[in-house]
């Protein structure tokens, strides 16, 4: 069964060859979501769920891409998940229980 599902968008390369990302976290029972800048790639939240108890089985990882100007444009008001698996599952949780509030 998923019970995480990550949708990670990361911009295409800027003029000096940098990738910007960042990841919703949907628990698929609660609904609840988490969306943040992150430090890294989509396997920062692979490893992120992996090393907090999700088997591979139980979560999803959605990748797509958004040119570099769109992307900033998304992003110029998101809060930063993270780049280490704690910082970016202590974001998460903390999303995630603050919509149960």
């Amino acid at each position: 069964m998923i019970k995480i599902i990550a949708e990670v968008v990361r911009s295409k390369f800027d003029i000096n060859g940098n990738r910007y990302y960042f990841a919703t976290l949907t628990d698929t029972i609660t609904g609840d979501s988490a969306t943040g800048l992150l430090s890294g790639s989509e396997s920062n939240i692979s490893q992120a769920l992996r090393r907090n108890g999700y088997e591979w089985e139980e979560f999803k990882v959605i990748v797509s891409e958004l040119p570099i100007r769109q992307f900033d444009k998304i992003t110029k008001k998101m809060p930063y998940m993270g780049c280490t698996d704690d910082e970016i599952m202590k974001f998460c949780y903390t999303e995630w229980n603050k919509k149960e509030n």
